[in-house]
């Protein structure tokens, strides 16, 4: 919200259709990039049944968070394919990863579009700022398969711009 209200300045603007981060995905079955950075719950978006799948957010050059707590939203209608094994990861770069949570057969997902949070520890991330943060799926969801569903992720922390 933060970066697309540029700090509240202005009207909220999608951030990744603004320019102002490039949201990815290792690769696109439903949906698209941009639906990660999104404040419409409803998008679906996920990637093919792929091993080692993942969404990330680069927060563009000159610009870092020391992350404290991560948001992510389960993007299907029902409860089906529910990100259930996932690493949360930032990185200076986007080539070299630093897991900042582990997560083995989580059971977050409630309902259709669910919503959970998680704090990051202290000692995970050593006051570090990244640039790069993504999700980085490490077994099968909730159906048995590789796609990894994610309507929406959210970041929170200390932003410096350098």
């Amino acid at each position: 919200y933060y970066l697309g209200t540029e700090g509240g300045t202005r009207e909220w603007r999608n951030p990744h259709v603004a320019g102002k981060v490039v949201a990815a995905m290792s690769s696109c079955q439903k949906g698209e990039p941009k639906n990660l950075v999104e404040r419409d719950y409803r998008r679906d978006t996920n990637t093919d049944n792929q091993s080692n799948s993942w969404v990330s957010v680069d927060l563009g050059k000159g610009c870092t968070l020391v992350p404290d707590y991560y948001c992510l939203r389960h993007g299907y209608q029902n409860t089906n394919n529910r990100l259930r094994n996932w690493q949360f990861q930032g990185s200076a770069d986007g080539s070299n990863w630093t897991t900042l949570r582990t997560h083995s057969n989580e059971s977050w997902v409630q309902g259709g579009f669910s919503t959970g949070a998680w704090p990051l520890q202290a000692d995970a991330v050593q006051g570090r700022g990244f640039r790069h943060f993504r999700i980085l799926q490490t077994g099968t969801n909730s159906s048995g398969v590789l796609n990894l569903m994610c309507s929406g992720i959210e970041v929170y922390g200390v932003l410096k711009r350098l």
